[in-house]
């Protein structure tokens, strides 16, 4: 099965994390795992038991430099799911030092091992305004290594939320044909 890589980019409250959740859920639910990859954990993670979510925290600009590597030495078979949250909140403080050229190395390795696997990846992020304009915060960088671009808005949380997965297309077409694909 080919791999799928999501960018799934929106303001703060639009159902980012609560998406990444949902999907998370449904695969632990089939006995898959997710590696969960973030500078914090969300509380609707923490519900999961055993060894369904594996959480990496990134603690300093410096493990992102050996993520890829990390995520990597994680894998097993019942990996199907790989989430950054978020892609701004991990390499935001990369471009105020000039080392942002590490997010299409970090972005690239991560589309590789999905196509490898067989496996999805969801890059979160947030949006940026510039001159009346709102778009994800260096979303070109981020799109040139996705398949799918989904930029979520607030009214759209609760839908997000309380609706099956499956009523979420077309939104998510290529998200949920993964899914339906996925043994």
């Amino acid at each position: 099965m080919r791999g799928l890589v999501v960018h799934v980019y929106g303001e703060a409250g639009s159902g980012k994390t609560t998406l990444a959740l949902r999907v998370a859920s449904s695969l632990s639910g089939r006995g898959f795992q997710t590696i969960y990859v973030s500078r914090s954990i969300p509380r609707g993670f923490l519900k999961f038991e055993g060894d369904r979510v594996v959480f990496l925290r990134v603690s300093s600009d410096e493990c992102l430099v050996s993520l890829p590597e990390t995520v990597e030495s994680l894998l097993s078979p019942r990996v199907k799911l790989i989430v950054v949250d978020s892609v701004a909140g991990l390499f935001r403080n990369l471009r105020e030092t000039g080392r942002l050229r590490l997010l299409p190395f970090v972005a690239l390795r991560l589309r590789r091992t999905a196509l490898k696997r067989g496996l999805c990846v969801l890059l979160l992020n947030e949006v940026t305004s510039m001159n009346g304009e709102v778009k994800a915060w260096e979303g070109e960088e981020v799109d040139k290594y996705s398949d799918e671009s989904i930029r979520l808005e607030k009214w759209m949380a609760a839908r997000v939320a309380l609706e099956p997965l499956e009523h979420l297309t077309p939104t998510f077409k290529g998200l949920h044909s993964w899914l339906r694909r996925l043994k």
